[in-house]
């Protein structure tokens, strides 16, 4: 469980928004068809089409428990991994947005707003420090933390919160739940998520914005090997280098790496004018 991220909870809702913000800005000729669904039991969850994933938002996880091993853990990437690549696929467009302004000699004002709006939420001190921010990783290692984190989807926390990452919470007036576990006697809250969406959109804030993971976003800069990516993952966890290596093993184990090609099926991506 990571007690370190609780530096994302105040800004939780930045990205999402500035999202939005970004089509005022300039707006965009494809959008992305995205589905939110309730499920009930693990048949509701959509298969992929080969490496094409459907961008489905789930509300919440179905009980895997009863599930045998390999196919709980085909079931529980089926539920996060839409989730991945959507994170993903907004950060690019991000991304692409401001290297377009910032290439401009007079940005209007929106688009200056927009600019400050994401140098604030990512704590970015210029753009180049920004861009690296708005990087993402392959999709095996957020798989490969998430299994940890969650137990494969089983764990009473993720089943209550939706949590995937055992993010932690420090303030009375947000959505969280009471752990079992306890720190030095101390009672432990962990944040409630309306989605799996919004716990995977905190983590990948998490990992942008943390002091802690400066190395890890500089590695991940470059096409990185995610067995040697994980490796500047270790302040992530109490456990440390425990942490590290159990990453590898399930990365290693479970050949999580063949998920990294996956991408969000491009039927989903559709013009404005087709709506």
């Amino acid at each position: 469980m990571l007690a370190l991220v609780a530096i994302a909870s105040a800004f939780l809702i930045a990205p999402a928004y500035l999202y939005w913000f970004s089509d005022l800005v300039a707006p965009r000729k494809n959008v992305l068809l995205i589905e939110e669904r309730k499920v009930a039991s693990p048949s509701d969850l959509e298969r992929f089409n080969e490496k094409l994933v459907k961008p489905v938002v789930y509300l919440n996880a179905p009980k895997l428990a009863d599930l045998n091993s390999s196919e709980r853990k085909d079931r529980f990437i089926e539920i996060i991994l839409p989730s991945i690549l959507i994170v993903k696929h907004r950060r690019a467009q991000e991304r692409e947005l401001a290297i377009a302004i910032s290439q401009k000699f007079y940005p209007n004002r929106a688009e200056r707003r927009f600019m400050n709006g994401l140098l604030e939420a990512y704590r970015a001190k210029d753009l180049d420090d920004l861009l690296l921010k708005l990087q993402t990783h392959p999709n095996s290692v957020a798989i490969a933390q998430a299994a940890l984190e969650s137990a494969w989807g089983v764990s009473n926390v993720f089943s209550e919160t939706n949590n995937l990452f055992g993010v932690w919470s420090f303030k009375t007036d947000e959505p969280r739940y009471l752990a079992v576990t306890r720190r030095n006697g101390r009672k432990v809250f962990v944040r409630r998520y309306k989605s799996i969406y919004d716990s995977i959109e905190d983590y990948f804030l998490v990992l942008a914005i943390g002091v802690a993971f400066e190395d890890f976003r500089e590695t991940r800069s470059s096409p990185a090997d995610p067995v040697v990516l994980v490796g500047y993952l270790e302040r992530y966890s109490e456990q440390r280098d425990e942490y590290v290596k159990k990453l590898r093993r399930l990365i290693e184990t479970n050949d999580l790496t063949r998920f990294d090609d996956y991408a969000l099926d491009p039927q989903y991506i559709v013009e404005k004018a087709a709506l």
